[in-house]
């Protein structure tokens, strides 16, 4: 056998695997890895009093909700005196949208791969006013508290009603239904909604507050989306060839990717500004800051741009048109090593999503990876701008091949 066809074989062997829900909840009860003023947030190392726009934004709304402040002023005196300690969700088994900032009472999703290994994802707020865009106003931290408390706590007794369901069979039936489960997820959390329904009969007319925020918000699947996604690159990095992304991420100052075969290492360049742009409504391209969560961990594994045409829809908001999104596609395989073995693209023929960026393909073509990214204002507090089908940085590739090829 070729060194191609095991490497196609270890991908498409890990990525078949279930991965199952195991908890929502707040961060500071699931994971031990939060703490006072020990936070987590997206992309590449980055010291607080370098933070911009929508992760400054979280950081002070996170200081807030956890009264590690009592005033805006004072949240930005700690920022600015990196009076507290943040580290990047990639590096401790996690990601997070966007700014990606965890504390302990900011609510999370813990996911479990079959065979043990678990990766979680900070809960996805939705396309208002969020943590993970910046905003930091009372009404903003009050739902996060609901979130993390009340709503988690329902869909949890939900979850325990109905019989046990593998993401990344939603994530698959979801890409026959308009999305690609990154940045539209309508089908995929329709699918959740139907699944947990009727447990939701069962709890009664007390769970219809969660129940109607879970269908008002339709990107609420990401939160599972992202963290099965994780669980995936983890297991590459434990179980696949060298040489693998594993993680495509942005801090708004530096974006990085990691890649397999370089263990704990990240490779760092500018982080780019986006170039046109699905916007919301009043804003405009400068509004955005540069490039900034940890959701690019979803095209690692198939997803994203990598199932662009998967959703027209998405497509045409970003600009591109069927042919175009058939040659974005086309081109990630010619980055990638093979193809998805469930994630099964019914424009390509129902042909696999690509799977597993190469950085050698990636140096060696000059073809940068695709993401369909969002954004968030430059400015803490401001919220969201919106997305882009983003290119990361060719020079991340190459960096991590030239120095695997010296390994």
């Amino acid at each position: 056998m070729s060194g191609q066809d095991l490497a196609s074989n270890q991908l498409r062997t890990i990525a078949d695997v279930p991965v199952r829900f195991v908890a929502f909840g707040r961060a500071g009860d699931l994971l031990d890895i939060v703490g006072r003023r020990e936070f987590l947030h997206a992309g590449p190392p980055i010291r607080p009093a370098q933070t911009v726009g929508p992760m400054r934004g979280a950081l002070i709304g996170a200081l807030l909700l956890e009264g590690e402040a009592a005033s805006v002023d004072e949240a930005e005196q700690l920022i600015a005196n990196n009076a507290i300690e943040i580290r990047p969700c990639h590096d401790v088994g996690g990601v997070g949208a966007l700014a990606g900032v965890v504390s302990p009472s900011t609510p999370v999703v813990v996911v479990e791969r079959e065979g043990g290994l678990r990766a979680f994802g900070a809960m996805v707020e939705g396309l208002g006013r969020a943590l993970a865009f910046g905003n930091f106003d009372d009404e903003t931290i009050d739902r996060v508290r609901w979130l993390a408390g009340e709503f988690s706590d329902v869909l949890n007794d939900a979850v325990k009603l109905i019989r046990p369901f593998d993401i990344v069979d939603l994530q698959a039936k979801a890409l026959r239904r308009g999305d690609e489960c990154h940045n539209r997820l309508v089908a995929a959390t329709e699918s959740l909604v139907a699944t947990l329904a009727p447990a939701f009969v069962q709890l009664g007319p007390t769970s219809l507050p969660t129940l109607d925020a879970l269908r008002g918000n339709p990107h609420f699947f990401l939160s599972l989306s992202i963290a099965a996604s994780k669980a995936v690159a983890l297991a590459i990095e434990a179980e696949g060839p060298t040489g693998i992304v594993t993680a495509q991420s942005g801090n708004g100052v530096h974006a990085g990717i990691k890649v397999s075969g370089a263990p704990g290492q990240w490779y760092v360049a500018p982080a780019p500004a986006p170039r046109r742009m699905m916007l919301v409504e009043g804003r405009t391209a400068d509004d955005a800051a540069p490039l900034m969560g940890d959701s690019g961990v979803t095209e690692t594994i198939g997803l994203g741009a990598m199932s662009l045409t998967a959703s027209l829809s998405l497509a045409r908001a970003l600009g591109v048109d069927a042919a175009g999104a058939a040659e974005v596609v086309a081109q990630m395989r010619g980055i990638c090593v093979t193809d998805h073995p469930r994630y099964l693209l019914p424009a390509d023929d129902f042909r696999g999503a690509p799977l597993g960026i190469a950085v050698e393909r990636v140096a060696e073509t000059g073809i940068a990876p695709a993401v369909n990214a969002g954004y968030a204002d430059r400015v803490p507090g401001r919220g969201r701008v919106g997305a882009d089908l983003a290119r990361f940085p060719l020079a991340l590739y190459e960096q991590a091949a030239s120095d695997l090829s010296c390994r």
